[in-house]
């Protein structure tokens, strides 16, 4: 049920991206914002869906913790590289804080322009 509310996140983020640009909603800055949140948000969704995979369904990566800042990846013979990708993408806030930055930019200048949209018309 995770992995698939990963999936339909993802397709939301795609579809809501088609939905701005058809109504060309991006040419306003603060909706073109939240396009690009929208993208880090379907990267960070690959990204823990990968993550997942590899962790919880293919028993190829025995993962332990040694202390609270290090763990210990041992990966099976011929799957060494899966160690690297494994550790790569469990960085998923390096995609997820930039998403949030975004929204919150983007949220914020729409906001900025409803208040000075209203000023005008006071």
């Amino acid at each position: 049920a995770h992995q698939m509310a990963h999936v339909f996140f993802l397709f939301s983020m795609g579809l809501f991206i088609f939905w701005l640009r058809q109504r060309g909603l991006t040419r306003s800055t603060g909706w073109r914002y939240i396009q690009y949140a929208s993208l880090f948000f379907i990267f960070w969704n690959v990204n823990a869906f990968i993550v997942h995979l590899v962790e919880e369904q293919m028993a190829v990566l025995e993962i332990t913790r040694v202390s609270a800042w290090q763990i210990n990846i041992q990966a099976q013979p011929g799957f060494q590289w899966l160690g690297t990708v494994y550790y790569i993408t469990k960085l998923d806030h390096l995609l997820c804080v930039p998403a949030l930055v975004f929204l919150y930019i983007g949220l914020r200048r729409l906001l900025d322009e409803s208040i000075r949209q209203n000023r005008g018309n006071v």
